[in-house]
């Protein structure tokens, strides 16, 4: 096997095709993994001064392992932190580092590992965020890092990813009360106005911008509305991967748009990314009643998994029973000063320690 580093972003180019066929031989491919979102966030100029450290293994001019990284300087207080850290976390709800399924995880995690502690004085400390529970690097990743000679490293749950089974669970578990509330505001819905429901169709650039306006109110302008997101997800979905597996649903009452889903098709599963709805609706339950004909349009046309993505939004609780959990990694390399160990084991205990962790997220609210 060898090993390529690349720090500098035009390097990649000519590995795309590589790096999209390694994310259909990894052991758990997800659409975020692909090339597609990493070229957008570059081509939207979000690079943030960051430094790409992305550590590539080969064997037999093949693609088997990659983990996008970058470095990124960060302050704590005082304190300067080069941080070597996920390369796109803002937009993707789950990471790993991919690696071909056919060989043994932990022998390419290795040497990615010792690809890392090569350049230990390029880094203070490590922190990789939402690593999926169905991915095998993340199960072996804490033990492999500790075994290599990363310093204090440790996990710890960051959030929760909720799903269903569309096989097993469709109906089984979705909460009856809810049920019976929804069809009550759908009745509702249909004695004043005349509601349609599209689902599983191209984008409409109207009704586009008016599910910016819509998660814009909603969350003032934060995320997927604002402008940088939206530069960014532009460039997105003009690749062929995307745009093959767009999902965009919509529910129209006296056709003016009421709620609308931005999200994905792959792998035999939705992905319910950005819902949002009309707030001068809400009391039709708009959002809810499109949620649920996708999840009955996506169960009859043989799909496997609904997939809601990170977050515990207590709306989620009355459809499914099933979770993931995404992981968060830290570690501190050999060659950082004392106070970046106690700033690193500061920060993991804070969110370890379920009393410190609910008093640590109330202080930076």
């Amino acid at each position: 096997m060898q090993i390529k580093l690349y720090t500098d972003f035009e390097e990649l180019r000519g590995i795309e095709d590589e790096w999209d066929r390694l994310v259909s031989r990894s052991d758990d491919p997800q659409i975020f993994y692909h090339w597609a979102w990493i070229d957008a966030y570059y081509k939207a100029g979000m690079k943030d001064g960051a430094k790409p450290f992305i550590v590539s293994v080969w064997s037999n001019n093949q693609l088997v392992g990659i983990a996008p990284l970058k470095i990124a300087i960060k302050n704590s207080g005082l304190l300067k932190m080069r941080l070597l850290t996920n390369f796109l976390t803002e937009f993707i709800d789950y990471s790993t580092f991919m690696i071909d399924k056919t060989l043994n995880v932990k022998t390419v995690l290795k040497r990615i590992c010792v690809c890392i502690l090569e350049h230990q004085g390029e880094w203070d400390v490590i922190k990789l965020y939402n690593f999926n529970s169905n991915s095998r690097s993340t199960w072996v990743l804490q033990e492999i890092m500790a075994n290599a000679g990363f310093v204090d490293v440790g996990s710890y749950v960051g959030v929760v990813a909720s799903y269903i089974d569309l096989n097993t669970d469709y109906e089984r578990v979705f909460s009856k009360k809810q049920l019976k509330n929804i069809e009550r505001r759908r009745k509702k819905a249909e004695k004043e106005f005349r509601v349609e429901t599209v689902i599983g169709q191209s984008i409409k650039a109207e009704y586009w911008e008016k599910l910016l306006d819509f998660h814009k109110s909603a969350w003032n302008k934060k995320g997927f509305s604002d402008d940088s997101s939206q530069l960014f997800y532009k460039e997105l979905i003009d690749h062929r991967i995307i745009k093959e597996n767009t999902e965009f649903s919509y529910l129209l009452l006296n056709d003016t748009l009421a709620a609308g889903h931005f999200g994905f098709l792959y792998n035999n599963k939705v992905y319910y990314y950005i819902p949002s709805y009309d707030k001068n609706y809400s009391k039709y339950g708009v959002g809810q009643i499109l949620l649920q004909e996708m999840i009955d349009y996506y169960k009859d046309r043989g799909f496997d998994t609904f997939d809601f993505l990170r977050g515990d939004e207590s709306y989620k609780d009355g459809w499914t029973e099933r979770c993931q959990f995404l992981y968060i990694f830290g570690a501190v390399s050999p060659a950082a000063s004392f106070i970046h160990r106690v700033v690193m084991n500061v920060n993991m205990a804070l969110n370890t320690i379920p009393m410190l962790k609910k008093l640590y997220r109330k202080i930076r609210r």
